[in-house]
C-alpha cells in the first residue's frame, strides 16, 4: 500500500468495473466529508459467451449504514473491498497478506 498515489485509492480486481461517474462523485464526497473511506453501493452483472455484460443478471446492493464503525463490524456487515475508496494517507502504512 506504501506505492498508493493520490488523495484516495481503490482496489480493484481484474473483473471489476466502474459505473460511470461513479468514482468522481465518491471522490468529491470523500474530500467534502473529509473521510478516511467512502463505501458505495455495488452490483453484480453476468459476463455472456460473446464476453459481454448480460445486463439483465444484474443485481444491486445498497451500501450498508456504516455507523458507528466498530459496531457495524462486529454485527457483520461489510463491504467488499473494490467497493470502498480509501483515504491514501489512512490505508499507505497496511500490508496486505498474500495467502
Amino acid at each position: 500500500m506504501s506505492q498508493c498515489g493520490g488523495a484516495y485509492n481503490r482496489l480493484l480486481d481484474s473483473d471489476d468495473v466502474l459505473e460511470p461517474g461513479s468514482l468522481e462523485s465518491e471522490f468529491e464526497f470523500g474530500v467534502r466529508m473529509e473521510a478516511d473511506i467512502v463505501c458505495s453501493g455495488w452490483g453484480l452483472l453476468g459476463v455472456g459467451k460473446d464476453e459481454k455484460l448480460v445486463d439483465a443478471s444484474r443485481t444491486v446492493f445498497e451500501a450498508p449504514g456504516m455507523h458507528p464503525l466498530p459496531e457495524v463490524l462486529l454485527e457483520g456487515k461489510a463491504v467488499p473491498t473494490s467497493v470502498a475508496l480509501y483515504r491514501s494517507r489512512f490505508i499507505s502504512s497496511l500490508k496486505w497478506k498474500a495467502e
